[in-house]
């Protein structure tokens, strides 16, 4: 995580983001990205950038999976309504269910299981919940 996040997203560039990736965030997550920063803050490592070539970008990482599951019919099956939000290193990172508003979010720790669902455990009801967690504990 680098010391200052970088910029936010133009509106342009989020909305290249939908067209090139298929995926609509929440409105509070889509305004993470072009009102506060394009990743780079938040628990564990930060939150991951929208966009990008870095294997950790949202975009980068969906692509990746959603080619590992038609690839892999008999591997593990990433859910298409979970994006990678924030890594947490030694195979462990947060996703966000984006089909809810709430965005509720994951932890994911993947093990040798084919299920995905084995990989999953509850971290926050909410993106905004998790957030504001983070925030206290930072400002203490």
């Amino acid at each position: 995580m680098t010391a200052t996040p970088p910029a936010p997203l133009s509106l342009e560039s989020y909305m290249r983001f939908e067209t090139e990736s298929g995926l609509i965030l929440p409105v509070f997550i889509r305004r993470i990205y072009t009102e506060v920063a394009d990743g780079g803050f938040g628990p564990a490592y930060g939150i991951n950038p929208l966009m990008g070539d870095e294997t950790d970008s949202v975009a980068t990482w969906d692509r990746l999976f959603q080619n590992a599951n038609h690839d892999e019919p008999r591997g593990p099956q990433w859910p298409s309504h979970l994006i990678r939000l924030c890594e947490a290193g030694c195979n462990m990172f947060y996703a966000v269910d984006i089909r809810n508003e709430n965005s509720p979010v994951f932890k994911v720790e993947i093990t040798s299981s084919n299920n995905v669902d084995d990989w999953l455990s509850v971290a926050s009801t909410s993106v905004v919940e998790w957030l504001d967690h983070w925030a206290c504990e930072r400002l203490g």
